[in-house]
């Protein structure tokens, strides 16, 4: 029975009508036609090259379906959790980071088993055409000239889009194609970046002074930033319908609810806090934006840590994850963090730890600064509790009112967590005014990124493709500002939209921080651009702001002296 089901599968018609109906879902998983003759042309040179080895046509057809199917499968679930295809330096980036991998095993296993039983089955059922399918007589010098055919068309086949627009091409859908796509920035890999090359045809910029004003140490507040992972207002959905006393959580001490830009969806927390803590957007490295805090190590200068640690502060991050996950601890302490306090450090026992256990850990620390350490604190503090996957009911003894808040029941429970976790956040802020410290206590509160499962939301009001468009609301969130015992020196900005590489300049100078001369420069060039970065209409504003790091020794992507050196 078996060996008779293999030879229908190696016939001709089997073989025929499987391709057929694979072409046909590769038009649905790409979403477009015009990327189909680079999709086609990836497969036929697959099938080509298994054909060179096995000298099996069938066995040769199908091991290409099954490799662009597993990489689409992936790319798949990929873009649903973050809003980002797969790409070739993934396998760089997961292969040698243990903590990244088993993260994805402790939340994602539900992903990762059927991913990895598709994979089993495959390679099974072809290991059986494989021994069961004759060999064709085909010479070896057709089959050595076949992919070397193929390879020369496939340069031509490329999307134009893909291209001009790489990064847009990664969020834009092309969920069989993209993965391949991104072998061209292999030769990016080993050569010289976009912004390096936009860069030096800017010319060269006068490097910043190198006075730091530091207000003395008794005018000096403590600092908590708190990364609320995963959090976007509600009422940014038209179609959510939540009691008021949410979408007041969402506001800061002078009632005004502020929308934030991030460059990110569904995961990728290192990016924003990267954007937040160095005035960086990462999307200005392209490619790498996904891959920051491990292409910039030791390569940023002049971050927000490092200014207050020149001023006097101790620096400090409380991070849920471990020490190693996307190399954070280690780029964290290149742009001036003095300690890192991983999972391990604060007694994580378990992934998803109500946010309020992360904030107990900052109480701890803080009590224990006050008692030994005479200066300022400067704490990011990163929560996890509405992080997705969103399947399973977490802290399931906890209600919310209202329950249920969706009727899908992934979106109630996002919901929910949510709820919890700005009901943690209150009580923190309650805990900071109840106890400001002499010197007195600020708070900046944003959020990372928006969950997967708000993605049919954007959809449902900008239609398919949303995430091309870094205007979509996909990547907006929000952000807060408190004092207690420290009134804000300033107001804060006020614009429809707030870029994330603004926001810790902007904070700094509105609650009387120090501020260095690149960050004057950088509230300077927000109110310029009305809050833009990477969209400014003065575009040469920017790239001379970009031009004028470098130039200063403070972002290390070009390779050549100083003025004046």
């Amino acid at each position: 029975m078996i060996l008779r089901t293999i030879r229908i599968i190696v016939g001709g018609w089997a073989v025929v009508l499987t391709s057929a109906l694979g072409v046909v879902a590769l038009h649905e998983v790409e979403n477009e036609w015009f990327t189909m003759p680079f999709s086609i042309s990836v497969l036929l040179l697959l099938a080509a090259i298994f054909f060179l080895l096995s000298n099996r046509i069938a066995f040769s057809i199908y091991a290409a379906w099954a490799v662009i199917g597993s990489i689409t499968l992936v790319s798949m679930i990929k873009f649903r959790e973050q809003g980002f295809d797969l790409h070739a330096y993934d396998l760089v980036f997961l292969g040698g980071d243990s903590s990244l991998k088993a993260f994805l095993v402790e939340n994602y296993l539900h992903l990762v088993l059927p991913v990895a039983t598709a994979a089993a089955v495959a390679i099974i059922g072809l290991g059986a055409i494989a021994y069961n399918e004759p060999a064709s007589r085909a010479p070896l010098k057709w089959r050595l000239l076949v992919p070397a055919a193929l390879c020369g068309l496939l340069p031509a086949t490329i999307p134009a889009s893909a291209t001009a627009h790489r990064f847009e091409y990664f969020v834009g859908g092309h969920h069989a194609s993209a993965f391949f796509v991104s072998m061209l920035d292999i030769a990016s890999m080993l050569g010289e970046s976009d912004l390096k090359v936009r860069l030096a045809a800017v010319p060269m910029q006068e490097p910043y002074p190198d006075a730091l004003s530091c207000p003395p140490a008794e005018r000096l507040p403590d600092v908590f930033i708190v990364l609320s992972e995963t959090q976007s207002p509600p009422f940014n959905f038209p179609q959510l319908a939540m009691p008021r006393d949410f979408a007041d959580g969402f506001v800061s001490d002078d009632g005004k609810a502020r929308a934030l830009r991030v460059e990110t969806v569904g995961g990728g927390t290192w990016m924003s806090a990267f954007a937040v803590m160095t005035g960086l957007p990462a999307g200005e490295f392209g490619w790498q934006r996904p891959y920051v805090t491990v292409a910039l190590e030791n390569r940023v200068k002049g971050a927000l840590p490092e200014v207050m640690a020149k001023c006097g502060y101790r620096t400090a991050v409380i991070t849920p994850v471990d020490d190693s996950f996307v190399n954070e601890g280690r780029f964290f302490r290149s742009i001036g963090f003095q300690t890192v306090f991983d999972a391990d450090d604060i007694g994580m026992t378990a992934e998803r730890q109500r946010d309020s256990f992360i904030y107990e850990s900052a109480e701890r620390l803080l009590a224990e600064h006050r008692r030994t350490d005479g200066r300022p604190l400067f704490l990011l503090i990163e929560t996890m509790f509405p992080h997705s996957p969103h399947n399973t009911r977490l802290d399931p003894h906890t209600k919310v009112p209202g329950e249920p808040l969706n009727a899908d029941a992934e979106m109630a429970e996002y919901l929910r967590r949510v709820h919890i976790a700005r009901q943690d956040f209150r009580s923190f802020l309650s805990d900071r005014r109840a106890d400001p410290s002499p010197r007195g206590t600020v708070v900046l509160e944003f959020g990372d990124h928006q969950a997967s499962v708000t993605l049919p939301l954007v959809e449902a009001l900008e239609g398919p493709g949303a995430l091309a468009n870094p205007d979509s609301l996909a990547y907006v969130t929000h952000f807060t500002a408190h004092a207690f015992g420290h009134g804000l020196a300033k107001k804060l900005p006020d614009f429809d939209r707030l870029d994330i590489a603004f926001l810790g300049a902007s904070f700094a100078d509105a609650a009387g921080l120090p501020v260095s001369p690149l960050m004057i420069e950088a509230v300077e060039l927000r109110d310029r651009c009305r809050g833009r970065f990477q969209s400014c209409p003065d575009r040469a504003r920017v790239d001379r702001h970009l031009r004028r790091r470098v130039d200063s020794g403070l972002l290390d992507v070009m390779d050549h002296p100083r003025p004046g050196s």
